[in-house]
């Protein structure tokens, strides 16, 4: 059984340069993305971005070539692919480009896809403008997209050449996408920093109240974590899994509901811990000090689902092997472990939670 981790430390120098996996990243939290740009070569650049971001940031000076995709889930599939790579060819983009994808989760994995697969490889860089993607989506390499169905089934492991973390893309974001944002810190926190944890417990005021020194201290902690497990464990042959943590029912969640992927998340967290307590993983203290994280941030937890249907999205997991599913439990806040559980023991679980 697969022990909880130790973290070296929770924060990072504000530039530098690290070994993440099979490339080298440069990390970047003290600089403005236009700033950034005066750097670079513009003519090389290419970015993606979504409409949303597009539109509130158009009049900023954005040197270089822009493909704009549109928004939410349905848009990440093999048909929003096929218009990059023709916008792609469209701009002339070679191999000495730089793809740089600015917007949320969505546009990263797009951006990251893009650039790992046409002309074999380009250069990239992420500068995610949502504290869900600046705290985990633009972190650790992996890019894709959705099919038929399935969530992120087709896709790769490619390192960004920077990842360059702008607060003032926060500023403009609703309250939902910060809880959003501080839902996937939580996991963090509960699969690898008890540290963290602590954070999320005694800052909650000031992350609320979208405090940009607080937030800042959130992005550094929680990408920490997330870097050190994805630098021992970049293809999620192991520990990485851990990271996955309320992400097997939250996918299907997020699915069946509509809802955004935190709230998805918080909800397939809180089936995790119950079936880890249930199972004698998770002791009934432990459980009721993170039940009181989840309710002093109001996370929005479906009060009623249909489990049949949850559980039926869920055999479409690209976590399953065969008739069983590598599942995340929780020992304790910052130690969590992987353990692979056929599928119809978990549908029994879940149904008597």
């Amino acid at each position: 059984m697969q022990k909880g981790i130790t973290m070296r430390k929770n924060r990072l120098p504000v530039d530098n340069t690290i070994m993440l996996g099979s490339g080298k990243v440069r990390l970047i939290y003290n600089k403005s993305f236009e700033t950034y740009l005066e750097d670079i070569s513009p003519s090389r650049a290419i970015l993606i971005t979504d409409e949303n971001v597009y539109n509130l940031y158009r009049n900023d000076r954005w040197p270089a070539e822009i493909i704009i995709i549109g928004t939410g889930e349905g848009i990440k599939n093999l048909k929003t692919m096929e218009f990059v790579y023709k916008r792609l060819l469209y701009t002339g983009a070679d191999r000495y480009s730089t793809i740089i994808g600015v917007g949320g989760g969505i546009v990263c994995d797009i951006a990251g896809f893009a650039a790992s697969t046409y002309n074999r490889g380009l250069g990239f860089g992420l500068v995610p403008t949502t504290l869900l993607a600046q705290v985990d989506a633009s972190i650790g390499g992996k890019n894709g997209v959705n099919f038929e169905g399935y969530k992120n089934i087709i896709g790769s492991f490619y390192q960004p050449d920077f990842i360059l973390f702008d607060s003032l893309y926060l500023k403009t974001l609703a309250k939902e996408h910060i809880l959003c944002g501080i839902a996937e810190s939580v996991k963090h926190a509960l699969a690898g920093s008890k540290k963290l944890f602590e954070m999320l417990e005694k800052e909650k005021y000031s992350l609320l109240s979208m405090e940009e020194e607080a937030i800042k201290r959130l992005v550094m902690a929680s990408s920490a974590v997330k870097i050190e497990i994805v630098q021992k464990d970049e293809k999620e042959q192991d520990l990485r899994r851990i990271l996955n943590f309320g992400h097997t029912f939250g996918h299907s969640i997020e699915r069946e509901y509509s809802l955004d992927h935190g709230e998805a998340v918080a909800s397939g967290m809180l089936i995790a811990l119950k079936i880890s307590r249930k199972l004698g993983y998770l002791q009934q203290g432990v459980f009721d000090r993170i039940s009181r994280l989840f309710d002093s941030y109001n996370f929005s937890l479906l009060p009623v689902m249909d489990k049949d249907r949850v559980f039926q999205s869920l055999r479409k997991d690209k976590k399953k092997q065969g008739k069983a599913v590598h599942f995340v439990f929780l020992r304790d806040i910052g130690d969590a472990f992987v353990r692979k559980i056929p599928l119809d023991e978990l549908s029994a679980i879940y149904m008597d939670i």
